[in-house]
């Protein structure tokens, strides 16, 4: 993991992925049909302005790549984090379009009520396939994670957009993507267990 970067606990891992595949997986990710998740099934059902984003589908092979890549961070985030991590959940293609968010949520809960696959995510990571420094692939959709700096809580900072990078994070910290207001953001999420 040559070039991590720790921030008050949490990671950003540059070139986990290549600009090639990058490429290759937001092309796919435009291309396939895809399964719109339009929100959060609540008590009162669907909630659209909790989550609005469309999970993709990708070609195996390319799926393969990403878990192979996945899997190859598992030792160094066992070391480093001082974890026994044993493998990640499949990997969701997410491509957000204008408008598109994800409020703040924690993607872990110890709460029985829950999915058991939701209890047992120790560590987030969202993989970028866009360069977004400059703004030239999407504008908006920032990641936000809450909960980085001791004391304050309440106070997002926003995660860096870099092609081929992956941030990594505890599961039950607060996070957010805020809406896209032009172009496309293409990013993958995963939870190690």
């Amino acid at each position: 993991m040559s070039g991590e970067r720790d921030v008050f606990g949490m990671l950003s891992l540059p070139g986990v992925f290549s600009s090639d595949e990058c490429e290759q997986l937001s092309a796919q990710m435009d291309d396939e049909e895809r399964r719109s998740n339009p929100g959060e099934v609540g008590d009162r059902g669907v909630v659209p302005t909790v989550r609005h984003v469309s999970i993709r589908g990708v070609k195996r092979v390319l799926r393969d790549v990403i878990a192979a890549r996945f899997q190859e961070l598992i030792p160094a985030l066992n070391h480093r984090c001082d974890a026994a991590l044993s493998g990640f959940q499949p990997p969701e293609f997410l491509r957000y379009e204008i408008g598109q968010m994800y409020c703040p949520h924690r993607d872990r809960t110890d709460d029985a009520d829950h999915p058991a696959f939701e209890r047992q995510r120790v560590l987030t990571a969202i993989g970028f396939l866009d360069d977004n420094d400059l703004g030239q692939e999407h504008s908006g959709g920032e990641l936000f994670v809450f909960g980085l700096v001791p004391g304050f809580e309440e106070v997002g900072l926003e995660v860096p957009a870099r092609l081929g990078s992956v941030a990594v994070f505890r599961s039950e910290m607060i996070h957010e993507v805020k809406p896209v207001t032009s172009g496309v953001r293409h990013t993958i999420a995963t939870w190690f267990e």
